[in-house]
């Protein structure tokens, strides 16, 4: 996991890093900042979660378990958010495609947004969790979350909130967008070919014109709907696993 995401994300920030034409791209961007907090992920998390398990317990103090659960929840909440700002950001560029002024603004506000959520989402992990040493072992130390809760209720709560920020809204944001730029392409279409079934034009140009305007619009359609289908079902194969185990 490492080395596959090491390497997919190092080439995708040094590519647009390198473009002139993606740098100035909003949607390139957004990727590039989901590339980097999947790199977070690679560089920071997975090496630091090897090591946890190769010690077994937490020998890096109080304030490291701290702020490695906060990173920790930080990385994966800025992925599923900026997910978030590129499903809405393609849905504003179809829906409303001619308010282009305010789209690059509204991308950084978005991102911004994204960071934001993620810092104050992951801000009460660092609160929860402490070491801790399990009673009858004074020497064994552990980086944990038992004993901060009062009720195992509260514990619950907690742990669907986690759970709704992290999966359920995000996959209902995302649906709900990419449903909506289906419907669009769709609807175009439909007015594409109405337009050209009440037409009364002898021009073979004109009428090769509105044919491959149609048959753009369809490839969108398919391409979109193709899209829509693997992002989905993506975040469902990989996340569905951990909120189970949540849950």
């Amino acid at each position: 996991m490492f080395a596959i995401a090491a390497a997919g994300n190092l080439s995708v920030v040094i590519t647009l890093f390198r473009s002139k034409r993606h740098r100035r791209s909003r949607i390139s961007l957004m990727i590039c900042h989901l590339a980097v907090a999947d790199l977070m992920v690679a560089f920071f998390m997975i090496p630091v979660e090897i090591g946890w398990r190769i010690a077994i317990e937490w020998n890096a103090g109080n304030v490291a378990c701290k702020v490695f659960t906060f990173i920790r929840a930080f990385c994966l909440y800025l992925s599923s958010n900026v997910l978030v700002c590129v499903s809405l950001d393609r849905c504003f560029a179809v829906v409303y495609p001619l308010r282009l002024s305010d789209a690059r603004k509204r991308g950084k506000v978005m991102l911004a947004g994204a960071w934001m959520l993620a810092i104050l989402s992951s801000v009460p992990q660092s609160i929860i969790f402490h070491v801790a040493t399990p009673p009858g072992f004074p020497e064994f130390h552990q980086c944990v979350s038992f004993g901060y809760f009062n009720t195992a209720n509260m514990e619950a709560i907690y742990n669907f909130f986690c759970v709704l920020a992290l999966y359920f809204v995000p996959l209902l944001i995302i649906c709900v967008a990419y449903t909506m730029i289906v419907c669009e392409i769709t609807n175009r279409s439909h007015r594409s070919r109405e337009r050209d079934d009440g037409s009364d034009t002898t021009a073979s140009g004109a009428l090769r014109l509105r044919c491959n305007a149609l048959t753009q619009i369809e490839r969108a359609r398919q391409r979109t709907f193709k899209l829509t289908v693997t992002i989905v079902l993506v975040f469902i194969w990989c996340w569905t696993p951990y909120v189970v185990m949540t849950l």
